[in-house]
């Protein structure tokens, strides 16, 4: 029986490392992540949007940076946030601390969703007239989710919202 569990584990840990570094890839053998992709690479460029310049480039990755740092900035008073509610909660209660933490949590998420508003909109500034029709599209379809269920069903298939896209038949 010693037997058996330890080749049972031996063989579920080789299987675990065979399989992770495919999970790290999509089926065209592609990297997954929420950078932004390699626009060399792909024939639509940076967030699928065609007709990028190389400026436009220069500018969205830019301001992809200074939006990164500012909400890891924030991020940070949060999580720091966060573990003084913990302690005022269960190391030293005290529930007006508490209270107060929780309002400048609040503040805190506040201050997360500007940064994220005045990051679309300059981003959108970027674009011209027909590239902000698939980034209106991206940010409608991926990033607010309007329908039910996880990416609203459309975007497993990148043809078909290409194809759903501004009707431009591309």
């Amino acid at each position: 029986m010693k037997r058996f569990v330890t080749t049972t584990s031996l063989l579920a840990i080789i299987f675990m490392l065979i399989l992770m570094p495919l999970s790290a890839q999509n089926f065209k053998g592609e990297k997954q992540g929420m950078g932004i992709p390699d626009h060399k690479n792909m024939g639509e460029g940076i967030m699928n949007i065609p007709n990028l310049t190389d400026d436009q480039i220069a500018l969205i990755e830019k301001e992809q940076i200074l939006h990164q740092k500012k909400m890891i900035e924030i991020e940070y008073k949060r999580d720091l946030k966060m573990i003084d509610l913990h302690e005022s909660m269960n190391i030293t209660p005290n529930e007006k601390k508490a209270l107060s933490i929780v309002e400048d949590l609040g503040k805190i998420e506040i201050e997360m969703q500007k940064i994220q508003i005045s990051h679309h909109f300059a981003m959108r500034k970027i674009f011209t007239k027909e590239q902000l029709k698939y980034f209106d599209f991206r940010k409608n379809g991926m990033g607010f989710m309007k329908g039910k269920g996880m990416n609203n069903g459309n975007f497993g298939n990148r043809k078909m919202a290409k194809r759903d896209c501004c009707n431009c038949n591309k």
